[in-house]
Formats: structure tokens, C-alpha cells, sequence
């Protein structure tokens, strides 16, 4: 079995990157925020600038409450991950 603390420390003494974070505290609130920033910037670019150019069916179905589409959203990625893994 790999040891990745071991590993680690050998990649940041002989090229100076790590796999393991320094402040693994700082990274996940770093990638919390990175998510965030990324999710704010899609949804205004949906909303204010592409709003008009986007199809009546997509605002009306990303608009809709979520409860009522997670079920079938679910069962979209199941078809998607059965038919791009399994039979390809």
C-alpha cells in the first residue's frame, strides 16, 4: 500500500508540489468559495445576460421547485452514467 504522507513529502522536496494541502483548513474553505464564485457567475450569466436568448422550457424547468425535479434529474444522470460507462 502507498503511503501518501510519505509520497507527499517526497514530491514537495523534489518539485515543490504536493498532493496534500499544507492547511487543509484554507483548502477546502478555498474550494468552497471557488465553487461558490463559479455557481454565482453561472446564474447571473443565466439570468441577466442570456435570460432572453435562453428557451421558455429551460427557464421553466430550472425555475420550477426543486423537489419536483430531482427525482427525474436523478434518474437522467443513472441513463447517462449506465450508457457512457457501461456500454462504451
Amino acid at each position: 500500500m502507498v503511503n501518501v504522507v510519505a509520497a507527499n513529502d517526497r514530491m514537495i522536496a523534489q518539485i515543490g508540489l504536493g498532493i496534500l494541502p499544507a492547511d487543509s483548513k484554507a483548502a477546502i474553505g478555498t474550494t468552497i468559495r471557488a465553487i461558490l464564485g463559479v455557481t454565482i457567475f453561472i446564474v447571473l450569466l443565466d439570468t441577466v445576460i442570456f435570460r432572453r436568448h435562453l428557451d421558455v422550457g429551460y427557464v421553466a424547468f430550472y425555475t420550477s421547485p426543486l423537489a419536483g425535479r430531482t427525482v427525474p434529474m436523478c434518474l437522467k444522470s443513472l441513463t447517462e452514467e449506465l450508457s457512457y460507462r457501461c456500454l462504451s
